[in-house]
């Protein structure tokens, strides 16, 4: 599996914009940078609009073209629409980076040990971690697929390599985007 930096100078040498789902003021805010620093224009989706609008002004400051694109990867149908929105406002997306982090409590989002896992509180981390992936990917990739070039980046998911006790169904949902 190629490391971040070996699929960033990839992406670099064919793409121009990047999407990422699940922006906020760690990771995404990080990955932008990066990207951007690299003449990337930067399609920001997430949640909350305020928090949004926050990042898109402190990469502006940094030179950065960036736009908030407010979308919950709980409604399918809002993720797909702000991904649309995005490849018209930048004439395409070349590289797709998933990685939501509740950094709120999400209704129905409880952590669960491995032995209190159910698949009560388990589905709701799938369709967050996993489902919501899946609807991102397939919002890109035939436009990805018809220009023979592009990237997927799903840097969330450690706990699929290296579980992390409390977060049994966290785990399981980040083993499945991961497989």
């Amino acid at each position: 599996m190629p490391t971040l930096a070996i699929a960033i100078a990839i992406a670099i040498a064919i793409a121009i914009a990047i999407a990422t789902v699940g922006a906020g003021p760690g990771i995404g805010l990080a990955i932008a940078r990066t990207f951007g620093r690299r003449g990337f224009d930067i399609a920001l989706i997430a949640r909350t609009k305020q928090k949004l609008e926050t990042l898109v002004d402190q990469l502006g400051q940094e030179g950065i073209t960036a736009t908030a694109f407010p979308a919950d990867v709980l409604d399918r149908a809002s993720l797909t629409d702000a991904l649309d929105a995005a490849k018209v406002r930048f004439g395409g997306i070349d590289v797709l980076e998933y990685s939501p982090a509740p950094h709120s409590p999400v209704p129905g989002h409880a952590l669960a040990a491995p032995s209190e896992v159910t698949v009560d509180n388990l589905q709701p981390q799938i369709e967050y971690l996993f489902y919501g992936a899946i609807t991102a990917a397939r919002a890109v990739l035939p436009a990805m697929r018809e220009a023979d070039a592009g990237t997927l980046l799903f840097t969330t998911g450690g706990g699929s390599v290296d579980p992390i006790p409390m977060l049994g169904n966290v785990n399981a949902a980040s083993a499945a985007l991961r497989n």
